[in-house]
């Protein structure tokens, strides 16, 4: 298919468990738009909590949203059921914001529960130019990452997540973030 704006990506359409054949007739893409919660000018999406001071998002992996949310601010890793798949080159990116506040701190929690090769370095910027590395993934394992102090306060946190390395082949099955505004 062909996005309105020319870019092109693949649809996957499929049955893991199925025993037999599965026949797609007439499959449609259709164009959605979400709607979060909204508290006058400030936005919460699934996964995101705010009290008071403490902001919070865990990806809504496992829900009826997958691979979408408010963060999500781009990516080009393949989504498998529950799952970010990563090969080399490949990355996501979330966009950790919330309208009329800055955020004071940041922590990133990574967890990859797939490993075969390759290596997951973990990026934080304010404004998507600059990139610093807070941590590398080589393993099946949790990553707690603080982000560097002097970045904040920021507007908005951009943490980027990219396959490294060939053969790369891994699997991010949850992402967490929180920080105070």
């Amino acid at each position: 298919p062909t996005h309105k704006e020319g870019f092109t990506t693949g649809v996957r359409l499929g049955q893991w468990h199925l025993k037999g054949s599965a026949l797609f007739t007439r499959a449609m893409l259709e164009e959605v738009e979400p709607v979060h919660r909204s508290f006058g000018e400030l936005r919460l999406g699934a996964g995101e909590r705010l009290d008071g001071v403490r902001y919070s998002f865990d990806a809504p992996l496992r829900s009826e949203f997958r691979n979408h949310s408010r963060p999500l601010a781009g990516f080009t890793a393949r989504f498998n059921s529950d799952r970010w798949c990563f090969a080399e080159g490949q990355g996501v990116t979330y966009r950790h914001t919330l309208a009329g506040r800055r955020l004071r701190s940041g922590q990133v929690e990574v967890t990859c529960g797939y490993y075969v090769a390759g290596r997951l370095p973990v990026e934080v910027s304010a404004d998507r130019k600059e990139w610093r590395m807070i941590g590398v993934v080589t393993n099946a394992s949790t990553q707690k990452l603080t982000l560097p102090a002097e970045m904040f306060p920021v507007e908005a946190v951009y943490v980027r997540l990219r396959g490294a390395n060939s053969p790369c082949n891994l699997q991010v099955h949850s992402y967490r973030f929180e920080g105070d505004v």
